[in-house]
């Protein structure tokens, strides 16, 4: 098996951890082995140097070169669509889900397990 989402220029990236963790960035140049510098205009992330341990590669890729403006990367997102492609994947939906669940209220909480014990008794 081999390696298909390599650390590169234009690489949309999930930051799992620091500042603006829970957030996608797009990778606009690197510095070394170790660390990338990010930008999301769309999402809220100052353009910033990161660790690679720090976000995970998504499969999506954009256009752009190497020390691209927030200006280029946010076109070149609207243009190519990758952040729509990256929120309507498995994995995107599944973070929006995450952070339903963290937002929800205690009687929303109550009504979700009310239902899953209804759905269980069902099933039964």
């Amino acid at each position: 098996m081999t390696f298909t989402r390599f650390v590169e220029v234009g690489r949309l990236v999930y930051i799992d951890q620091g500042k603006f963790c829970g957030k996608v960035a797009v990778i606009y140049d690197i510095i070394d082995r170790n660390l990338v510098m990010i930008d999301g205009p769309t999402t809220g992330v100052s353009r910033s140097v990161c660790n690679v341990k720090h976000i995970v590669l998504t499969k999506h890729t954009v256009g752009i070169e190497r020390a691209a403006t927030s200006k280029q990367i946010s076109a070149a997102l609207k243009e190519e669509g990758a952040m729509e492609a990256f929120t309507t994947s498995k994995w995107g939906m599944k973070i929006a889900g995450q952070i339903r669940r963290k937002q929800l209220t205690d009687f929303e909480r109550f009504q979700v397990k009310l239902l899953k014990q209804r759905r269980a008794q069902l099933l039964k």
